[in-house]
């Protein structure tokens, strides 16, 4: 009666009395009783002691206490052979899991290897389970493995993914091969799932919600903080200059995920930037330090008086960090705070062509498609296309230029006419000529072209290029946005091991 779990068994023969009971059986048996065969007795398995349990609430401590102080179960539990009940979050902890198997009966099967498996002790004769998937494993024989008879019988069990994956051998990484860890939100590995999230993102016009979930992020719904699916980093605050990837390497360089698609030396180049920018200090001596935070900066009248004129918010707020980090200072007028703001609109937006410019370039590829069409054809032009394309409506800007533009069109068709074709071109119109439509030799080219652009397609979104080998088998089946979010390989189900990023030339 050493164990907790069987002394609580013992409590069943008064089950039909426990809804008048205000003290639980749990109680008495996490104290140390168990239940002799008189009715609401129960006697301490360490002191012998025994205690009435009536219908009254009883703190069956200070009972026991009281009717022997001197017990070892009172004084040092952790001395005596007691093994307690563990809960659900204790028994993923190892220790814990191993510390169940008190008599256990099976001497072929040892219960540090089902603890590492994942198993504890039932004590019902040799069953364990799983504290996982909780599935339930028993009649071992000779030889039995318990990770490969987790693994058969419970193949989708998140323990025996994880146990797969850490019975690896050490890799190094600094060979190229990424050891695999379960991202830590598995829902969000896919690039789509992600998406999805930023259905209520409310600050699109600062960061575009697809750049943040190509670079692992989802959102969580408040605000704009986002979180990396594979390491958990989260990040908020952001302006509209900032770059997803730049801010994942910089704030989460261990990032399994950020290893793979950017690689390590991306990270280190982000690293010595940063480190490097933190070390300079500007001319004028020691680095300024800013007399408010940014929040309080983005509260101030010219920065509420700049939102109103209906500015850019992101914009604004990065010139304003880049004023307080630079001067420790916000902007004190609100002239200079717009005159910032449009700077770096000037810098960063690409003007729109003028509409002359835009039909100017219409013609000149409307002409070229013509004097093309005239050089390579023996038959003279249809120019309907083109009258119709330039046929303006009363209203239209350009209806000044028709009369010159199908002059212009018809002398250089005429023209085109009276040119004779030259013979490179008959001799290639005759051998195309006799090529029929079905040859052979142009099938297989173009299946072979077909074969190898579906050999370079992602297997599992089919939309990008493969670039991600899975080890130990070495297939190349996944783009480096799906590859975290398979742990088995889609060709030949082994459990992946480890991820080689490759780059097709």
């Amino acid at each position: 009666m050493n164990v907790e779990f069987n002394r609580l068994r013992t409590f069943e023969q008064w089950e039909h009395a426990s809804w008048t009971m205000e003290t639980s059986f749990e109680e008495v048996a996490k104290a140390g009783f168990y239940a002799t065969e008189r009715f609401l007795e129960a006697k301490c398995h360490f002191c012998g002691a025994t205690v009435y349990i009536g219908e009254q609430a009883v703190d069956i401590e200070s009972k026991h206490r009281q009717l022997n102080p001197g017990c070892s179960f009172l004084l040092h539990p952790d001395r005596t052979d007691n093994v307690r009940s563990f809960d659900a979050a204790e028994l993923k902890r190892e220790e814990c899991r191993l510390a169940t198997f008190v008599n256990w009966p099976v001497a072929h099967i040892s219960p540090p290897a089902l603890a590492k498996a994942g198993f504890y002790y039932t004590f019902n004769s040799d069953q364990v389970k799983c504290a996982w998937c909780e599935g339930v494993i028993g009649q071992w024989e000779v030889g039995d493995d318990p990770f490969t008879e987790h693994q058969k019988f419970f193949p989708s069990c998140e323990k025996v993914i994880a146990n797969g994956i850490s019975s690896n051998p050490v890799l190094d990484s600094s060979i190229g091969i990424q050891p695999v860890k379960p991202p830590h939100a598995q829902h969000f590995s896919s690039l789509d799932s992600r998406i999805r999230t930023f259905e209520n993102w409310t600050t699109g016009n600062i960061q575009d919600p697809e750049r943040l979930a190509q670079a692992g992020f989802y959102y969580l719904g408040r605000a704009d903080e986002v979180h990396c699916f594979h390491c958990d980093g989260g990040l908020r605050f952001w302006l509209a200059d900032d770059d997803p990837w730049f801010e994942h390497a910089r704030c989460f360089p261990k990032c399994q995920f950020v290893q793979l698609v950017k690689g390590q030396l991306f990270i280190e180049n982000v690293q010595t930037q940063i480190k490097n920018s933190s070390g300079q200090q500007p001319s004028g001596g020691a680095q300024s330090t800013a007399t408010m935070t940014l929040d309080e900066a983005l509260s101030t009248e010219p920065v509420q008086l700049a939102l109103s004129m209906g500015l850019n918010a992101g914009r604004i707020r990065a010139v304003t960090k880049r004023q307080l980090e630079t001067t420790g200072q916000p902007f004190a007028q609100s002239q200079a705070l717009i005159e910032a703001v449009l700077d770096g609109q000037i810098q960063d937006e690409e003007l729109e062509p003028t509409t002359s410019s835009r039909m100017d370039r219409r013609i000149e590829n409307e002409v070229s498609r013509l004097l093309w069409s005239a050089i390579s054809s023996s038959t003279t032009p249809n120019l309907s296309s083109f009258n119709s394309t330039f046929a303006p409506s009363a209203s239209s800007p350009v209806s000044e230029v028709r009369s010159s533009a199908e002059a212009t069109s018809t002398e250089i068709a005429e023209a085109a006419a009276a040119v004779p074709e030259p013979a490179s071109v008959l001799r290639r119109r005759s051998s195309s000529e006799a090529v029929k439509p079905g040859d052979e030799k142009t099938h297989r080219l173009e299946e072979e072209n077909k074969r190898l652009k579906d050999a370079r397609e992602c297997k599992i979104c089919m939309a990008d290029e493969v670039g991600v080998v899975f080890c130990p088998c070495g297939h190349l089946v996944s783009c480096v946005q799906c590859a975290p979010a398979v742990t088995n390989c889609p060709v030949c189900r082994a459990i992946i091991k480890g991820r080689v990023r490759t780059f097709l030339s």
